[in-house]
């Protein structure tokens, strides 16, 4: 099993592009336990089994921490559903959208196997905790994701649940895809992580459809370009304030990946992840794969989507 240290000079930039909230409601889980060999124990998602007497650990800056749970875990294909106290229907419920997700991130990004995510055992399948009792919890851990539960506040409206669940299976799947296991030097940059968890998960915050909505964001305090937003710390907003900027992000990708905007693909996002992971800067991948510049796009943002919109 590998684990992540994050030294201190990763500190500022995992700080930057990872401490980040999309709902009061809502924790980025910030890496996946990965390696080790053998095959997946291939459960259903609406068949698994229930398990105990595994821990759920993280790595924070290079110290392990664990977070105590009921010992009743939900294991699936590759998911291991934790909690500190929710029902059994609901670790089931969780389970069977988080399996539905990612098949569907596999389908997208045209990945057969589980196994060629690095999934291949108990050990290294992806970890959620559904947190019922501990409040505003934010923090970076290194084994999955935590999410709060529905049965108590502050809640998520249900209909959007699902859409939280895979917005945030977005940002683990980078994970799996290899980005982010050694520092933060091959994560993309903050508006495209955002913006391309928002766009796959049909969006969790309402979506930008006209010209009228996107002068309304302008007109809104302290709201910028959101390609500038290369990190966090380039927020001109409060912390308790980032979810304005989550609209305007699936935007900012939508009109690279729709037809009628810069027509790219999904497979195009792939090469990009796969030009991080040898070591290109984001800029260089992004105008390799997306055929225009970072700053141009900058520059033009606004001219550009209001032609697309």
């Amino acid at each position: 099993m590998h684990r992540n240290v994050v030294s201190k000079a990763d500190r500022s930039y995992l700080d930057m592009n990872l401490r980040i909230t999309i709902f009061s409601s809502t924790v980025l889980i910030a890496f996946i336990l990965m390696g080790c060999s053998g095959d997946v124990n291939p459960v259903a998602p609406d068949q698994g089994a229930w398990v105990s007497d595994i821990p759920f650990t993280y790595t924070l800056l290079g110290i392990e921490n664990t977070l105590p749970h009921d010992n009743r875990i939900y294991e699936t294909a590759n998911f291991l559903i934790f909690s500190d106290a929710s029902s059994d229907a609901l670790k089931i419920e969780i389970a069977v959208i988080a399996e539905e997700s990612l098949a569907e991130l596999k389908q997208a990004f045209t990945i057969s196997s589980s196994t060629e995510l690095g999934i291949t055992d108990q050990e290294s399948k992806v970890k959620i905790y559904i947190n019922r009792y501990l409040a505003h919890h934010q923090e970076v851990f290194a084994c999955g994701m935590i999410i709060y539960s529905p049965e108590s506040p502050p809640s998520v409206p249900v209909q959007r649940y699902s859409r939280l669940i895979k917005h945030e299976l977005m940002h683990v799947f980078q994970h799996l895809l290899g980005l982010g296991l050694n520092g933060y030097d091959d994560w993309p940059d903050c508006w495209f992580s955002e913006g391309i968890a928002e766009f796959i998960s049909g969006g969790v915050h309402d979506t930008i459809t006209s010209q009228d909505e996107i002068d309304g964001w302008i007109a809104a305090e302290d709201h910028v370009c959101p390609v500038s937003i290369h990190s966090f710390h380039d927020y001109p907003v409060r912390f308790d304030r980032v979810n304005e900027y989550y609209p305007i992000f699936e935007l900012a990708v939508r009109y690279l990946l729709d037809p009628d905007g810069r027509n790219k693909k999904i497979s195009d996002v792939k090469q990009l992840y796969e030009a991080l992971k040898n070591g290109d800067a984001f800029s260089t991948a992004f105008v390799n794969t997306m055929g225009m510049s970072l700053d141009y796009y900058e520059n033009h943002f606004f001219e550009l989507i209001s032609e697309f919109l």
